[in-house]
């Protein structure tokens, strides 16, 4: 039996025939393993090796996957996280593209449309002849070009109280095309509802006998909405379907007064064209509101925003 290494020395007497069947490395040399004529000397069993190397392999693989599968985790909870903000930011952009007051006019019949933090308002009169004809209202969901309504209070159709009802509005720069109204038609942009009041309020407490008393949520209920220049008020109760009253026109808020134009007034006809002023303030986020009402008799009135608690 003979050893040799790639500097050909060798151990015993005389050269033995050698070739080399294998090698491992070592930090020094590689080792050849060689025979001689008289005895064979077979590699080292290598099959633990491989064993070992497969099982190494097997290991790398497997972390491999399992670091693919936990990344394509991830990349699908950071792609659901964008699209919920996407969706998020598209709905909340589609909501203030058309908030604001609209108006559409045939002959001498007016239609306003007032859009305001998920509540609308839609109103016909005769202002020329100061006739109030028809208001209703509800809550909405925009969504592509359809506006769905829930609707609240019908002056005409108690039927239509509780329906969700879809119409379609197509907006195109300041010009809307909607068969709100029955019939598809133009309206045109008056305000994109921008400004300090600006909002859907929901009268929350009154002054009595000095002290404020405030008014729980209840079915029952007056509301308020003003956008950038326009207003409406309804008191209404969506439970029983019964309307008390509604009105509206123009508005200005500046420097602490708050003055109203009414241009229809479901309850008395001859206010229409009546400019009311009241103070008014923002404290904590309420609106206090007083002055003398349309009937002539002293108010102070506390109004909250509908869409907070």
């Amino acid at each position: 039996m003979a050893n040799c290494t790639r500097l050909n020395h060798w151990r015993g007497a005389s050269r033995p025939n050698c070739r080399p069947l294998g090698w491992e490395i070592t930090p020094q040399k590689d080792v050849y393993w060689c025979w001689d004529t008289s005895y064979h000397l077979k590699p080292p069993n290598n099959l633990e090796f491989i064993r070992k190397i497969r099982i190494l392999s097997f290991a790398i693989f497997l972390f491999l996957i399992l670091n693919a599968i936990n990344m394509l985790k991830k990349t699908k909870l950071i792609v659901l996280g964008l699209v919920i903000c996407l969706t998020s930011f598209t709905t909340k952009n589609s909501q203030d593209h058309i908030n604001g007051a609209w108006h559409t006019q045939e002959d001498y019949i007016d239609q306003t449309l007032l859009l305001s933090d998920g509540y609308f308002m839609h109103t016909t009169f005769d202002k020329i002849n100061k006739k109030f004809i028809q208001s209703r209202g509800g809550t909405y969901t925009f969504s592509g070009d359809r506006l769905i309504a829930n609707i609240e209070f019908n002056t005409i159709d108690q039927n239509q109280i509780g329906q969700t009802i879809s119409y379609s509005f197509v907006i195109k720069k300041e010009k809307l095309n909607s068969d709100l109204n029955g019939k598809t038609v133009a309206w045109n942009l008056l305000d994109q509802g921008k400004g300090e009041l600006s909002g859907t309020w929901r009268m929350s407490g009154r002054m009595q006998d000095g002290k404020i008393a405030d008014y729980p949520r209840r079915a029952r209920k007056t509301l308020k909405l003003l956008t950038g220049t326009r207003f409406q008020w309804a008191a209404i109760n969506a439970e029983t379907k019964e309307f008390f009253g509604t009105g509206g026109g123009s508005y200005t808020f500046e420097n602490g007064k708050y003055s109203e134009k009414i241009e229809y007034f479901s309850r008395d006809d001859s206010r229409v064209g009546a400019i009311l002023s009241f103070d008014g303030k923002l404290v904590d986020g309420k609106w206090h509101h007083s002055g003398q009402s349309s009937t002539g008799n002293p108010i102070y009135e506390i109004w909250s925003r509908d869409n907070q608690n």
